[in-house]
């Protein structure tokens, strides 16, 4: 009986959390030059912001998309590490709003804010693992 409960308990949190119902990928992060963008020209949208790769960008239908991300630390680099910080209780991710386009954005999946990316790990990580879901 107690196995069972335990089953049905990971079960609803992980259909709750994003961890498990999200895509996966990789990010980086662009300059602090965030203007102007692909899609709002020269208006300044902040920094919890990111640029997306030709699979996200829709024919520019990704423009104003928010996405909910998270640095994976279920995803172990080849030198069998994580650079992803610790997760902080009650700070589990980051949105950010799709404010440009970076065509293969160097083989990542977003380039997010310096802000952002520096937030779920330290900038010489360079390609952070993401787990994201569109909100």
């Amino acid at each position: 009986m107690k196995v069972e409960s335990f089953f049905v308990i990971a079960v609803l949190l992980c259909l709750t959390s994003i961890a498990c119902t999200s895509d996966t990928g990789t990010a980086s992060y662009y300059s602090e030059h965030y203007t102007p963008s692909a899609c709002f020209g020269f208006a300044d949208k902040g920094t919890d912001i990111a640029s997306v790769n030709d699979d996200l960008w829709d024919d520019s239908q990704a423009c104003g998309r928010r996405y909910q991300i998270i640095c994976n630390t279920l995803v172990i680099n080849e030198g069998g590490t994580n650079s992803c910080y610790q997760v902080r209780e009650g700070e589990l991710f980051k949105v950010v709003t799709v404010v440009d386009h970076c065509g293969d954005c160097n083989g990542t999946t977003m380039n997010l804010s310096k802000q952002v990316f520096q937030y779920m790990a330290p900038l010489d990580a360079v390609n952070i693992p993401i787990s994201y879901e569109r909100i």
